[in-house]
């Protein structure tokens, strides 16, 4: 299926980020993709991630994943992922020579299947698991280089102190070797903490690893500086006032990096109190030492209409100078919120709304963003059937 991409932003281009001092919504036209297999219930949209002029794109429900190509202003599937599964995608990654697909649900424990991508060929090279009962494992992933972090957000039978319906989590760091990937070290809250789901969100740059921290507005920071992987720090919200202490942030809802720049996700950050809980993102900075230094809270900003980005921080993905800040859950239609960073600061430059006519929840769900593109997920949309999904394309026109 050829899906034609006709967006047009019909304000002004402003050159200098520095200047911006409104920023525009970006206009949808008429870019939405579709797998060539629709139908309902599928939730197309729920995962999306990009790399170069290619999308992975996975499903809320049905067992499917599926990689987009872009050729100049068209999108085109070019293959489906045969993942030998059941039930139930947990998370995508498609980064480099590598597509990541979780299948959180598989023959009761979870697995990740890893392909091989290279000259427009895919190929499968390993299915990844853990020996945990139910663990979801393949719920969070994320690679960078030579290493790959998958998060396992429910084992059963590891936490002492746990009941037989918890899930305190885990989290696995594999190293590449040869054309397999192998364990390298697996990791969990210490003390590992009845429902707490700690590896519900991973991150991974060179020579560092995040993992959240289960229910604790707390993200765990590893590193391999000495060869091995171990415990280099906890990152926590900051700078803390009264109001932050008394209301939980949800802090490492959402982690992503590039380089030396994190952002992470609290998208229940209260801006004047319980129910004023719009959400934020904190930027960390990399330094001199290895240290991870707190650099500027970003607020949900005042340009976004209505409500459509509550609980801002709820989803981002961060890609060079461009990050987009996604908010949603089951009360609101949901919408997107893009930057780009200046060199001292990040400058909103413009917002994503859905369609005039969408009705129905799930816009913004999961996004991505690159130099050219912004892709958004919508589980609900209905063109090809109930819950069939949906991916709206925006262009990055700044």
């Amino acid at each position: 299926m050829v899906i034609l991409v006709l967006v047009f932003c019909s304000c002004e281009i402003m050159q200098d980020v520095s200047m911006i001092e409104d920023p525009y919504p970006v206009e949808f036209k008429d870019g939405k993709l579709y797998p060539d297999d629709y139908g309902s219930y599928k939730q197309f949209g729920r995962h999306i991630d990009i790399w170069e002029n290619y999308a992975l794109i996975g499903c809320g429900k049905e067992n499917g994943a599926y990689v987009f190509r872009n050729d100049g202003n068209q999108w085109k599937e070019i293959e489906k992922l045969e993942l030998r599964a059941n039930y139930g995608i947990g998370d995508v990654c498609f980064k480099e020579d590598w597509i990541l697909v979780g299948t959180e649900y598989a023959n009761g424990s979870g697995k990740v299947d890893v392909f091989r991508f290279g000259d427009e060929e895919i190929e499968f090279v390993q299915e990844i698991h853990s020996n945990a009962k139910e663990d979801r494992f393949g719920s969070a992933i994320d690679v960078s280089g030579d290493y790959m972090i998958i998060g396992a957000k429910a084992p059963w039978n590891e936490c002492e102190n746990c009941g037989t319906n918890s899930d305190p989590g885990k989290a696995f760091i594999y190293k590449l070797n040869g054309d397999q990937w192998t364990l390298e070290a697996d990791f969990d809250a210490n003390p590992p903490m009845e429902n707490d789901g700690f590896g519900r969100e991973v991150a991974i740059s060179g020579n560092f690893a995040f993992v959240k921290g289960g229910n604790k507005d707390t993200v765990y920071v590893y590193s391999n500086l000495e060869g091995q992987w171990a415990f280099h720090s906890y990152l926590c919200p900051e700078p803390v006032d009264v109001l932050e202490k008394e209301f939980e942030q949800r802090f490492g809802k959402s982690i992503h990096v590039d380089g030396t720049n994190l952002m992470i996700g609290a998208p229940t950050f209260p801006v004047s109190g319980l129910q004023d809980r719009l959400g934020a993102v904190y930027h960390y900075e990399l330094q001199e030492g290895n240290t991870w230094v707190f650099r500027e809270k970003i607020l949900n900003p005042n340009s976004v209409p209505g409500d459509e980005v509550n609980e801002f921080g709820s989803t981002l993905k961060l890609e060079g100078d461009y990050m987009i800040v996604g908010g949603n859950n089951t009360n609101y239609i949901g919408g997107g919120v893009v930057y780009k960073y200046s060199g001292s600061k990040w400058v909103n430059i413009h917002y994503i709304s859905p369609p005039d006519d969408l009705v129905s929840h799930g816009f913004g769900i999961s996004m991505d963003i690159s130099d050219q593109w912004m892709l958004v997920g919508h589980v609900g949309d209905m063109d090809t059937g109930t819950e069939a999904g949906a991916v709206y394309v925006f262009e990055n026109n700044y």
